[in-house]
């Protein structure tokens, strides 16, 4: 039992000395890669004109939009597709975009008569058809109802039919771009039945 304990302790310590070796490797390796990257990189070793001033306020742009270097990170659409880009689709940057979360600025969007505006005052929703009682609610009816979120992933049936006839366009973004992942806010249809 004693041997056992023992070969057990000593195959720890060699097991903690060889992390240690590795972590200390790897720390020593990191820091030489830093060093050698900062080696006569202007970058680093003079002041850019972006950290000789102050940037705009907090004011400035009330609404969060992406920084101008992102300016290429966009929706797309085909003007060949159709007729008119009212009726029309335009593509998620998938190659753009990191994590599992769809910005909404740059989740697809298939049209069929062009997208409207509409004020929550006039904003209505009618249940009807194979229900007893027809209903009809306001957006202020739907606000005090409790709301969920739930992350949903959507896909256009169409997705892909860029290749149904063979490639057509170069590029992930239009031939795969007509799906999202997003966070989606509202009442069940189960509560507005009750």
């Amino acid at each position: 039992m004693a041997d056992e304990f023992d070969e057990r302790a000593a195959s720890r310590r060699a097991f903690l000395k060889g992390s240690a070796a590795a972590v200390g490797g790897a720390a020593a390796f990191a820091a030489a890669g830093r060093a050698g990257a900062a080696e006569g990189d202007p970058l680093i070793l003079e002041v850019q004109e972006w950290a000789s001033a102050t940037g705009v306020g907090v004011d400035a742009v009330p609404y969060g939009m992406p920084i101008k270097y992102e300016a290429d990170v966009i929706r797309r659409w085909v003007p060949w597709l159709t007729a008119s880009p009212l009726s029309s689709v335009n593509f998620t940057p998938i190659y753009a975009l990191d994590g599992t979360i769809t910005p909404q600025g740059c989740a697809f969007e298939r049209h069929h008569s062009g997208a409207i505006e509409l004020s929550k005052a006039d904003y209505r929703l009618m249940i009807n058809g194979l229900v007893e009682t027809p209903l009809v609610f306001t957006y202020e009816d739907l606000e005090r109802f409790p709301r969920e979120n739930h992350i949903y992933f959507l896909e256009c049936a169409a997705n892909t039919g860029m290749e149904w006839r063979g490639a057509q366009l170069n590029g992930a973004q239009f031939t795969h771009g007509m799906i999202h992942n997003m966070e989606y806010t509202g009442v069940p249809l189960r509560t507005l039945l009750a």
